[in-house]
C-alpha cells in the first residue's frame, strides 16, 4: 500500500533536518521506494506537493529526480 502523502512529507522533512540540508533530491527509483508506489499519477503528485507545502517544502518533479526544497531564501 502506498505511503500517505502526509507521512512521506514528514519523512522528507525529517531527512532534510537530520542531514542539515535545505535541498534534497531523489532519483525516481528511490522516490518510488520511499513513497512505496509502483506507478506515478498526477493526482498523487499533487497530494504529495500539497502535504509538503503545508510543511514549507516545495516539490519539483523532473525527468531524472524529484527535488524537495525549503520555501525560504537560504542562498547567500
Amino acid at each position: 500500500m502506498p505511503k500517505s502523502p502526509i507521512k512521506l512529507a514528514a519523512e522528507v522533512q525529517a531527512k532534510m533536518q537530520s542531514q542539515g540540508k535545505q535541498i534534497l533530491t531523489m532519483p525516481w527509483p528511490d522516490f518510488y521506494r520511499e513513497a512505496e508506489i509502483s506507478r506515478f499519477r498526477s493526482k498523487r503528485g499533487d497530494e504529495i506537493s500539497d502535504a509538503c507545502k503545508a510543511l514549507g517544502i516545495v516539490v519539483g518533479y523532473g525527468n531524472n529526480v524529484v527535488s524537495f526544497c525549503h520555501d525560504a531564501h537560504f542562498a547567500g
